[in-house]
């Protein structure tokens, strides 16, 4: 599709707060693409310390960030996760009781995201729920 083949607009944001785990479905921050990504880049700000644990959970439905599912990916202090994923939003939340920053790095195409509404991948087995 030509749409993810031509160069797509970037889109960077940076210091994103990261809250603190919870069991709170939705607690997360979530960031919305103004479309469908070509790519995308998740990096954990902080440096990290033996004070604190700073792993970041990023998943790409609103209840993949919460236990029992565990649908998310970790990314460590100092650390990044780049994948060329179709989406239309990432949720971000600490691993731990510590807060955290991130930056969040994308290419967008020019696919409005209400084209895909399953850029979101909510209800998705394996992303958003386990069965």
């Amino acid at each position: 599709m030509g749409s993810y083949q031509t160069s797509c607009q970037p889109f960077v944001t940076a210091s994103v707060p990261v809250p603190a785990s919870s069991s709170t479905v939705g607690a997360g921050t979530v960031i919305t693409f103004p479309g469908v990504t070509k790519f995308v880049i998740i990096r954990n700000d902080e440096l990290g310390d033996s004070h604190t644990n700073s792993t970041i959970r990023l998943a790409f439905a609103s209840g993949g960030l919460h236990e029992p599912n565990f649908n998310y990916i970790t990314i460590p202090a100092s650390g990044s996760f780049s994948a060329d994923y179709r989406v239309t939003k990432v949720w971000l939340m600490s691993n731990s009781s510590t807060a955290t920053s991130a930056s969040v790095i994308a290419g967008i195409t020019t696919i409005k995201a209400a084209r895909a509404p399953s850029g979101s991948w909510e209800n998705t087995i394996g992303v958003d729920k386990t069965s």
